[in-house]
């Protein structure tokens, strides 16, 4: 009789779950000029932020942590800035950056 080639079993890898929720963050740095600029961020219309920045620009800034969303749907995130002043020179004017929108503490450049 013919020999029968034998056929292994199959292999099963799991796939890896993604995520139910994100942590999303910005990264932000100030110029301060006769006090710190102030951000609102929002995320999908919900306000996450509201305060002074005042981790210098120069200095790479400060991560600021705006919370969990779902990782199903894409989100929106807007950032306000409350209070730009510029005194007629350089060197008197506050400025607001956003360097950075970070998921999952990756970077996704503003």
């Amino acid at each position: 009789p013919a020999a029968q080639a034998t056929v292994p079993p199959p292999v099963t890898v799991p796939l890896p779950v993604p995520p139910v929720m994100v942590s999303l963050a910005a990264v932000l740095g100030a110029q301060a000029y006769q006090g710190n600029p102030i951000a609102i961020i929002t995320v999908d219309g919900e306000e996450v932020f509201n305060a002074e920045v005042d981790a210098r620009q120069a200095d790479g800034g400060a991560v600021i942590q705006l919370g969990s969303f779902a990782a199903s749907v894409d989100h929106a995130v807007t950032v306000e800035f409350r209070n730009d002043l510029w005194g007629g020179h350089v060197g008197a004017d506050r400025n607001l950056y956003v360097r950075d929108i970070l998921m999952n503490a990756i970077q996704h450049r503003a």
